[in-house]
């Protein structure tokens, strides 16, 4: 008797390695296209980093919305006397990590909270972008891993 296959899923593997060299050349570098080295250094590496990729301007209303979420976030753990104080003369990575320095699991409440209202994708990833450049990581002594997997 077959089983349901859920949304194309086949359970086959395809577990070959991507050939570099199989992928055709670039003949003309495109605005934003990443160059043979980046996508190089992509495939061996696992990463690229592209340096001001957006502005800080354009980072903006992201950096406001998680602000907002952060607020919220301050305001129930406060309001149910699981922090002591709101610790708003403190900078937005500051402010986080000393929140979740007196109530551990708040970063994850803030992940898993209401979202991000009236914030689209592209702004989510100017703000990721944000956060890689300004060596945030170093700063909360937190690290930051954003990631897809290629399947």
């Amino acid at each position: 008797m077959p089983t349901e296959v859920q949304h194309g899923f086949t359970g086959e593997c395809f577990p070959d390695h991507f050939n570099l060299n199989a992928r055709p050349k670039i003949k003309e570098q495109k605005p934003g296209q990443l160059s043979d080295e980046e996508i190089e250094q992509f495939f061996t590496k696992g990463y690229v980093v592209i340096e001001k990729f957006f502005t800080k301007d354009e980072l903006e209303p992201c950096k406001d919305a998680v602000n907002d979420q952060l607020e919220c976030l301050a305001q129930k753990l406060y309001k149910t006397k699981r922090i002591k104080n709101l610790y708003r003369e403190l900078g937005f990575y500051e402010r986080l990590t000393a929140i979740e320095a007196e109530w551990p699991g708040a970063n994850i409440l803030m992940h898993k909270g209401d979202g991000l209202p009236q914030v689209s994708y592209v702004q989510l990833c100017k703000f990721i972008t944000f956060i890689k450049t300004c060596n945030l990581v170093d700063k909360t002594k937190q690290s930051l891993y954003i990631g897809k997997h290629p399947g």
